[in-house]
């Protein structure tokens, strides 16, 4: 008896490695900190998928510290003026 076959083509796992992107590669959707996304760039080895995750985590940074005015700006100190 033969084995059915697919009726698609088969393709090597590390073909579609090589033309597939992740599904990470548009942080616009995700819910991540910008703290998540920072170690996602030191483990990025594709350059322009690690600028794209920097671009994103300094969006998320400036979104997170909007929300929390203290945060955004330093005290002065009473010495400064």
């Amino acid at each position: 008896m033969t084995r059915p076959r697919p009726h698609f083509e088969q393709v090597p796992v590390q073909l579609v490695k090589q033309i597939a992107t992740p599904l990470y590669a548009s942080t616009d959707d995700l819910a991540e900190s910008w703290r998540d996304l920072a170690k996602r760039v030191q483990d990025e080895t594709d350059s322009q998928r690690m600028l794209k995750l920097v671009e994103a985590m300094i969006e998320k940074f400036d979104e997170e510290n909007s929300q929390n005015p203290s945060v955004k700006e330093p005290r002065k100190s009473k010495d400064a003026d």
